[in-house]
């Protein structure tokens, strides 16, 4: 975990978890690999959780929110590859026979089968938008960027909000699956939206949550460089069992988490680290794919996936 010589004023002053817990807060412990960052990460000793400082627990125009998430967010470039392809196995999906493609071909959501409701959080550019429109779904996006909103609009035709999580515009019990990649991490009460998300999800709904793995391998390996990081935007580090008991504490049941591959990661990682024995990673595809499978053998890969569901009753 991350101390450094150069911590800010507020590591020393900050003694309140941001979920409410009596424990006492403490700084990650050191690693040669954070000497001098600028920035510190603290660790609650009752939940686990660790956190940015300084914390902010709102979102206001006070956080420069339009500085942060400007319109060169790589999440709101980002394009739909491959979308004739997808649009195939997607068709393969919906007629159950994706047992005929090999797994990594296979659709990272659940496939729809009548009149289904999801909604992603964080939508950005619509990629995934799509893919849910492909599978069946009557899908809705919610995203606080404008342009980015019209962008998915314009991909997925789905319908997309302009607003931030939560909103009160969203009916309780109205969708059979949430979904939020990347998200999580960024909002200013992960509770709070844990609880939001529980109550929008009709009984039996699936949510499924990806961030980062701020115990995987890679953020062991460049420290402060680690592309998972991104401070300050990212205000929560989950670890594994964080990001579990956050899915309990939110009211969800059958709570799996596992880690997922992030090559792209690792490269942008090691491209700030050239000079320290990272040159190759931050070169080839193929080196930063073999790292990332390999961290995720060891149960260390950059990123955490949760699948739960909301209980029938």
């Amino acid at each position: 975990m991350i101390t450094c010589s150069q911590r800010p004023t507020a590591i020393e002053q900050k003694t309140v978890c941001p979920w409410g817990c009596v424990g006492k807060v403490l700084p990650v412990s050191s690693s040669p690999a954070f000497e001098g960052w600028v920035h510190g990460v603290l660790e609650c000793s009752s939940c686990g959780i660790w956190f940015s400082v300084p914390y902010s627990s709102s979102m206001s125009e006070d956080d420069h929110w339009d500085d942060l998430y400007h319109a060169n967010y790589s999440p709101y470039r980002k394009k739909l590859k491959h979308r004739h392809r997808e649009a195939r196995f997607a068709w393969l999906s919906k007629h159950r026979l994706a047992w005929l493609l090999p797994a990594p071909l296979r659709p990272s959501f659940p496939v729809a089968f009548g009149s289904k409701r999801s909604l992603e959080i964080g939508c950005g550019s619509g990629a995934d938008l799509r893919r849910l429109v492909d599978l069946g779904w009557d899908a809705t996006g919610l995203e606080p960027h404008e342009e980015a909103a019209k962008r998915a609009r314009q991909w997925s035709g789905a319908t997309v909000l302009v607003k931030r999580f939560p909103t009160r515009e969203l009916l309780p019990s109205s969708f059979d699956f949430i979904l939020a990649q990347q998200v999580l991490e960024h909002l200013p009460s992960p509770v709070q939206a844990g609880r939001e998300i529980a109550k929008l999800l009709r009984p039996g709904g699936v949510v499924q949550i990806s961030v980062p793995n701020c115990q995987s391998w890679a953020a062991q390996k460049f420290g402060p460089h680690w592309a998972g990081w991104d401070v300050p935007r990212h205000r929560i580090h989950f670890t594994p069992h964080s990001l579990a008991q956050w899915g309990r504490a939110s009211g969800l049941v059958d709570v799996r988490v596992q880690t997922l591959i992030h090559a792209g990661w690792i490269r942008r990682s090691a491209r700030q680290c050239v000079g320290k024995g990272s040159t190759y990673l931050s070169k080839s595809r193929l080196g930063a794919s073999l790292a990332a499978r390999w961290g995720q053998w060891n149960g260390q890969g950059d990123s955490l996936l949760l699948l739960a569901r909301k209980p029938l009753r």
